[in-house]
């Protein structure tokens, strides 16, 4: 629909059904959170390995990443879903 946008905060009449849009759209945006926390994290180590790659020469320490969501273990899955 090219007019989409337009009609995004459309009051929905069912309340179930604007129950479970709300639902919906909080569930994505906390997913969302979620993989942008994890890419955060990733960069972070990323960054740190570069910086100290030329102070330990050919050491390597493994990076853990404490992670309590859902993203994790379903890390294949599409948004939504």
């Amino acid at each position: 629909m090219a007019n989409s946008g337009l009609y995004r905060n459309r009051i929905e009449p069912d309340r179930e059904k604007a129950k479970a849009k709300a639902s919906a759209r909080q569930m994505t945006a906390v997913y969302a959170a979620e993989r942008m926390a994890l890419y955060y994290a990733i960069g972070l180590v990323f960054q740190l390995v570069q910086k100290n790659q030329h102070t330990s020469g050919s050491n390597r320490e493994l990076a853990t990443i404490v992670s309590d969501n859902m993203s994790i273990a379903n890390a294949w899955k599409k948004s939504g879903q």
